[in-house]
């Protein structure tokens, strides 16, 4: 099954080598931007400094990113699969971040959809179509293979619904 896996993979990446130019790879490069760590929490800070949205949405979307990370770094740790283009640049404090299973770019991406759309509902189909472009983006730029991202939905999404079940329980007890 594994090996069915990987030669998927492998597929996919030989057909997004295809579809290589400098136009697209600019643009991909700009989109995947979106879901990084340093992105998103700068935008939280700027939703907590504005007062832009609930407090809330906003520790069900902290705790959501502390739950995925921490299954990130351990999926990581324990699968150890290279990326398809190894990147060795800033690695230096965040060993874990050199392997791609899963991909933390499609688990945020996809726990941010997950949460957004249970306190914004009408935002639910534009937030999925990002998160499936930025997905996307990641196996273009040969930065994760198919699964990488799919696992990182999968954990993306999990962490979400985890953090949205629990979160209010948590918000409550806190402001009482």
């Amino acid at each position: 099954m594994i090996n069915k896996i990987i030669a998927v993979d492998f597929r996919v990446n030989e057909f997004s080598a295809a579809l290589l130019n400098s136009k697209l790879s600019s643009v991909f490069e700009t989109l995947t931007i979106l879901g990084s760590g340093i992105f998103c929490w700068m935008l939280y800070a700027i939703f907590i400094f504005f007062r832009m949205t609930s407090y809330s949405f906003l520790l069900t979307i902290i705790s959501a990113e502390i739950v995925m990370l921490l299954v990130v770094i351990v999926l990581r740790h324990l699968v150890k699969r290279e990326r398809p283009l190894p990147d060795i640049k800033h690695r230096l404090f965040m060993n874990w971040n050199r392997y791609s299973f899963p991909s933390l770019h499609a688990a945020r991406v996809f726990m941010l959809t997950f949460i957004t759309s249970g306190f914004y509902h009408k935002i639910t189909l534009p937030m999925l179509l990002l998160a499936m472009v930025i997905s996307f983006s990641r196996i273009y730029l040969k930065r994760h293979f198919l699964s990488d991202v799919i696992a990182g939905a999968i954990v993306g999404t999990g962490s979400g619904a985890i953090a949205y079940c629990c979160c209010p329980v948590i918000f409550f007890v806190i402001m009482r």
